[in-house]
């Protein structure tokens, strides 16, 4: 029997200053962000125990895992093209224009600008790093890894 692989890719847009963070907001990003992944996790153990054949969990999490966005406690960081979040209207794009100084049709560059690699992450970057996790043969030899497809936001680099 092939081993079996997890994805969990939770995610909100909540934008505010910790100070102005509701206590209700705080807990909603908590029940969405660590008891989703819990869940998930609860889930595939339980499949994964009895099959005994291995498998891999992989979690996506945005740069803000290890360190917060302006006004961002918890959201899906700088993958703007093809997002429902970031689309041209959106309230959230505004948002995050807005604790940055900037206009919404300014994100992408902004985000490009202020990463190592002067680049723009897509959904299909993410994706690929998902598939070497899940993938026996790229990555069955490794464990407890982090991989960034930020384009290298040294704030976020791994310590």
């Amino acid at each position: 029997m092939a081993s079996t692989s997890w994805l969990s890719n939770a995610g909100i847009a909540s934008s505010a200053a910790i100070e102005d963070t509701s206590l209700a907001e705080w807990e909603r990003n908590h029940r969405i962000l660590v008891t989703g992944y819990f869940l998930v996790v609860r889930e595939a153990f339980g499949i994964l125990h009895p099959q005994d054949t291995g498998g891999s969990l992989v979690f996506v999490a945005s740069k803000n895992a290890l360190v917060a966005g302006k006004n961002a406690a918890a959201y899906p960081d700088a993958v703007l093209s093809g997002s429902k979040i970031w689309g041209p209207e959106s309230s959230w794009r505004k948002e995050r224009a807005d604790a940055y100084g900037i206009q919404p049709q300014e994100l992408e560059e902004h985000y490009r600008k202020r990463n190592t690699l002067k680049v723009n992450i897509v959904a299909q970057d993410i994706a690929q790093a998902v598939l070497h996790f899940a993938s026996e043969q790229r990555s069955g030899k490794s464990t407890g890894n982090l991989l960034n497809v930020d384009g290298g936001v040294p704030a976020a680099y791994a310590r």
